[in-house]
């Protein structure tokens, strides 16, 4: 038997009106009200956070009292500094600011620290074209990571994302870790486009390898298949789609498990561990066992030529 609806007669919150509601929780007559009213509450919401920052803002009496704490909480540090509490994390994460973590919920921060930073800020040299040729030579521009390993905009982003790649601002510019990049794709087997030979076109794919092009575009996308092209073609290594299929071996990264590196080099463990931190060597973990890229640990303990 099939269920009437309710039929409620209910008054408008917006617009005052009388209708038929078929629910108890309806409050509006009809979807322009209930946007009408959304836009409302939330222009309210913005006045009412913009009268709260102006009044903290000329809060003289909190910020004189700031002013007498020896230590700080990382809220308060924001207020006096007039800053959001993200920028106070940043300034501790990358050292300019010290802190203290007394616990999970509480981080300290001392009110003569905050005056030193910014004494040596006063005396900080920005390097203009060294600097810009330090950057060059150790960071990407996400330009360049386009270019240079020809993927998109949006694979390059998720790249940074998934794996925590280290990137610098300088300039309103932001910049990424090469050697970050180059271990990730040298795990993926590929130092650059420039490097393939073979390419293939989709049509080319459908017919070698008797899919349809939808599933092509599907497969690429999925295993991240380097690409390029050659006016409006779209062409794909041939290489990597039959590695993806399990047809051609991979490439091989070679790399030291820890006991070959603790014997070749003479190091104990502790000794190897730090070396790697210190460095930032790439490794891997397979299970419970790390292997450490050799080519990385060989290049520190190579001899360097001195003149």
């Amino acid at each position: 038997m099939k269920k009437k609806n309710l039929e409620i007669v209910k008054t408008c919150v917006w617009c005052n009106k009388e209708f038929i509601a078929q629910k108890t929780t309806t409050k509006y007559c009809s979807h322009n009200c209930n946007s009408q009213a959304y836009k409302a509450q939330k222009r309210e919401e913005k006045i009412r956070k913009q009268k709260a920052d102006n009044l903290l803002s000329i809060n003289t009496p909190y910020l004189e009292k700031l002013n007498t704490k020896d230590f700080l909480k990382v809220n308060e540090v924001a207020d006096l500094l007039g800053l959001c509490k993200q920028s106070i994390y940043n300034l501790i994460q990358s050292g300019q600011l010290p802190a203290s973590r007394i616990s999970s919920r509480l981080t300290l921060i001392k009110r003569k620290d905050i005056d030193e930073m910014f004494e040596k800020g006063k005396n900080r040299i920005i390097p203009n074209q060294a600097g810009a040729r330090e950057i060059s030579t150790t960071f990407y521009s996400i330009s360049e990571i386009e270019e240079f390993y020809n993927i998109g905009t949006t694979w390059a982003y998720k790249i940074i994302r998934d794996n925590n790649i280290v990137k610098i601002v300088k300039k309103g510019k932001t910049y990424y870790s090469k050697k970050d990049f180059d271990n990730y794709f040298k795990r993926k087997g590929r130092i650059n486009h420039e490097d393939i030979t073979d390419w293939i076109t989709i049509p080319d794919i459908c017919s070698e390898f008797s899919m349809t092009s939808s599933a092509v575009y599907t497969f690429v996308s999925r295993h991240d298949i380097p690409k390029t092209k050659k006016g409006r073609t779209a062409l794909y290594s041939r290489r990597h789609i039959l590695i993806a299929k399990g047809e051609k071996a991979p490439y091989e990264v070679p790399y030291y498990t820890v006991q070959e590196a603790m014997q070749k080099f003479n190091i104990s463990r502790d000794g190897l561990y730090g070396l790697i931190k210190r460095n930032n060597i790439d490794k891997v973990k397979e299970g419970k066992y790390i292997k450490i890229v050799k080519d990385e640990l060989d290049r520190i303990f190579s001899p360097t030529n001195t003149e």
